[in-house]
């Protein structure tokens, strides 16, 4: 993977996958979603690694405000067999977060495949004016 070459043959994906759990395999032998896999995480890393070190370092370095400031409602979902984004640390903004809805859906991952919950959640928040 060269600086400025856009990952070929799903290469990104290949090695993210090595280091998941079962249930990001699974989800990801399905072809539809691996294509989608593919182009989603490829692009990150398009122009090397830099800027994915860049979005690391902006979640561990002090963001500026509190978690406590926010006071529009915030789904959370997040995947029990998660690897990438610990549980322990999707909990710990879950509580820190006025109005918080969180979801810990067990067996699941990181790449989750609930994107019509999230759609209908987030339509359901702009019907209300809470978005």
């Amino acid at each position: 993977m060269g600086c400025g070459r856009r990952p070929e043959g799903g290469a990104v994906v290949a090695g993210v996958l090595r280091d998941t759990r079962a249930a990001d395999r699974e989800m990801a032998s399905e072809p539809s979603i691996r294509r989608r896999l593919d182009d989603t995480l490829a692009e990150p890393y398009r122009q090397g690694v830099g800027g994915v070190g860049d979005d690391v370092l902006a979640v561990a370095r002090p963001w500026g405000f509190e978690p406590a400031e926010i006071t529009a409602t915030v789904g959370l979902w997040q995947g029990k067999a998660d690897v990438s984004g610990l549980p322990a640390l999707g909990r710990e903004l879950a509580a820190a977060l006025p109005r918080c809805t969180a979801r810990y859906l067990p067996g699941e991952g990181h790449f989750l495949v609930h994107w019509r919950e999230i759609l209908a959640t987030l339509a359901e928040a702009l019907r209300e004016g809470g978005a």
